[in-house]
This record gives C-alpha cells, structure tokens and sequence, in this order.
C-alpha cells in the first residue's frame, strides 16, 4: 500500500514539474446551479417583454406623484397633457386629462355615469351643469320600467 502511494507522490511531483497537474475543480453546489439558471431565465423573460412593450422601460405614461407645492399642476408626458386635481377621490387627488383643482366639479367623474340627468357636469368647466343630486334622484325615481316582450316560440327575452 505504501509503495502505492510513493509511486502516486512521484507522478504529481511529476506532472506539476511539466505545469500539467490541473486540481480538482471543487463542486459546484446544486442549489447554486438551479438559481443561477432560474436568473437566466428571468433575464431572457424581461428583456422579451421589455422588446414586446417598449413603452413599459422608460417614460410613464402617466404622472405617478402629485405636483409638490409651488409646482404646476399640468404637465405633459408622451404628448398627452395631464392635470393634478386635489380634490378626485374624495380629497386623495389624482392625475387626470380633464381638469385641475381649480376647475374641479363635484360628480363629473365616472360615479356619475350611472344618473340619468338631462344636464350631467361637464367635468372642467364648473357651474356648467343646473342639475344636482335631489334632482338627479328624482328623474331616476319618476322613470318608468319599460315593458318586456316575450317570445314563446324560442323563449326569447325583448327590452
């Protein structure tokens, strides 16, 4: 068993005077490997989405934070103007093409939408509109259902 051993001493002596011992590459942890090749995937995923989507990497499309104080409260990204109004959403504000604070009316935004008023707000433009809520409730309350033809042949519903 010796002998062995001395004549495998003298072969690496042997091959590292020659400069052609390479050592023993350590191993590679298996867990190391998978993320590593989790990441490549990822990469190659966002670099095919950003080329499907151009618009997703650079310019917003839309303002992201309010105006600070002092600041102009319309701005324009894209060639789409876009005004800060303080008072949409219940006093959160938010970015919108329509109108700033100063010309914010109250219920011209989409909650407004399902009243049927002969003069809704035209959003921008305040004291535009001779409706309010009262009378936007009532013209709801007076209309009239209308009626409902059925066909029988093909059970088949008309409105």
């Amino acid at each position: 068993m010796f002998q062995l051993l001395d004549t495998l001493d003298k072969e690496y002596e042997h091959l590292q005077a020659l400069n052609r011992w390479e050592p023993r590459q350590p191993a590679k942890n298996p867990e190391i490997l998978a993320l590593t090749a989790e990441l490549s995937s990822l990469k190659a995923y966002v670099t095919k989405l950003q080329k499907a989507n151009p618009d997703s990497g650079g310019t917003p499309k839309k303002p992201t934070q309010p105006p600070k104080e002092g600041e102009k409260q319309t701005t324009t990204i894209n060639g789409v103007i876009w005004h800060y109004c303080q008072k949409c959403f219940g006093g959160k504000g938010a970015w919108n093409k329509t109108h700033t604070t100063a010309e914010h009316v109250k219920g011209a935004g989409k909650g407004y939408r399902n009243v049927k008023d002969a003069n809704p707000p035209t959003p921008g433009q305040p004291g535009a509109s001779t409706g309010n809520a009262e009378a936007a409730a009532a013209l709801l309350a007076s209309a009239e259902p209308e009626p409902v033809q059925v066909d029988d042949t093909n059970g088949l519903f008309f409105v």
